[in-house]
């Protein structure tokens, strides 16, 4: 009686067989033969079948799952395969693990088949071939799985996108929050500073109850607009305004300037346009620096009086003209002695 084996064909693994049968009739013995499947899946994400590649990022828990498959004879009982499935990314083995029964899928169906796993994150960035190769024993042959490429990323770095402390001025803490800009913007540092610290002092009339925040935001889209919020240690009063002091693109010398805020209790929202008014670096670079802080405007001070644009001042100074005008004539007709 001879033993015969049909070869399980999969085009994506590596078929080998045996000579049986040391505990069989050797003379009557022909091969096994297996064939080894390498699944692969990141996590508890669905398993990806070979041949394929799979993406993820370093750290991240990486399952594979080695399978092995054999045909019976028609009318043949085979003892259970043993031995145990090694996993190699390249040359270097990552575990060597005993079979044994277990869930996987055949085709899209789950099924119970002799199998081994081992789950790694140690993997580090760049491209890495993995496979896996079954041991085989005396009865069933040694097979080896094509390769897996398991492409691993850089896992992009969180970014900061808020800090607290405590204000210049004393006041209590405050913390300023920015959104937008891209999955990498975020605060590259902060400070709560006082206003003396610039080189010119805010205008006459400007209080600045909690100081200034000043930061450098980095790693944002270029040219794209990044909003702030900044959350006071109380409610803000209502006539509260946002003065900062830098260049803006129509005065590239440092000056003292507000830009527009809402305002909503203790939070003062606002926006700013990498590279343009409120980026003192004026340049769509992905890089915002700014100095500023929510300011009380004192009634009749220079700062709250409003400044007058060239075309309202110049109808001013005509109408004033031509009032000086008719004041003259109307003297001029009465006289000298004619007084009212």
């Amino acid at each position: 009686m001879r033993f015969l084996a049909k070869i399980f064909s999969i085009s994506v693994a590596t078929l080998s067989t045996i000579a049986l049968c040391a505990t069989l009739f050797a003379a009557d013995c022909v091969a096994v033969t297996t064939t080894a499947t390498l699944w692969s899946s990141v996590g508890n994400g669905t398993q990806i079948p070979p041949p394929s590649s799979i993406q993820f990022f370093q750290g991240d828990s990486l399952h594979l799952q080695g399978v092995i498959d054999y045909t019976t004879p028609a009318g043949v009982t085979l003892p259970d395969p043993t031995g145990s499935l090694s996993f190699y990314d390249g040359a270097q083995l990552l575990a060597t693990v005993p079979i044994s029964q277990g869930m996987t899928y055949c085709g899209t169906f789950p099924c119970t088949r002799w199998q081994a796993f081992v789950d790694t994150s140690t993997l580090t960035v760049g491209s890495h071939a993995l496979t896996v190769v079954y041991s085989g024993d005396s009865l069933y042959g040694t097979s080896t799985s094509t390769v897996v490429t398991a492409l691993v990323v850089a896992r992009p770095v969180v970014p900061v996108t808020q800090f607290s402390g405590t204000t210049a001025t004393g006041s209590g803490q405050a913390t300023l929050s920015v959104a937008g800009g891209g999955p990498t913007c975020g605060i590259v540092r902060g400070q709560y500073v006082p206003t003396s610290g610039e080189a010119t002092s805010p205008p006459p009339g400007l209080i600045f109850p909690h100081g200034l925040v000043a930061f450098v935001v980095g790693g944002c889209s270029p040219g794209s607009t990044v909003s702030f919020t900044l959350l006071l240690p109380d409610a803000a009063p209502a006539n509260l305004t946002y003065w900062k002091f830098g260049p803006t693109p129509s005065d590239n010398n440092p000056h003292w300037y507000s830009i527009p805020i809402t305002v909503n209790g203790n939070a003062v929202m606002f926006s700013i346009i990498d590279g343009g008014i409120g980026d003192d670096d004026l340049t769509a670079n992905g890089t915002l620096i700014d100095a500023g802080g929510p300011a009380v405007l004192l009634a009749g001070s220079v700062a709250a009086i409003p400044a007058l644009s060239r075309k309202v001042l110049a109808v001013a100074v005509v109408s004033l003209m031509l009032l000086g005008g008719v004041a003259l004539r109307r003297a001029r007709t009465r006289g000298p002695g004619l007084h009212r």
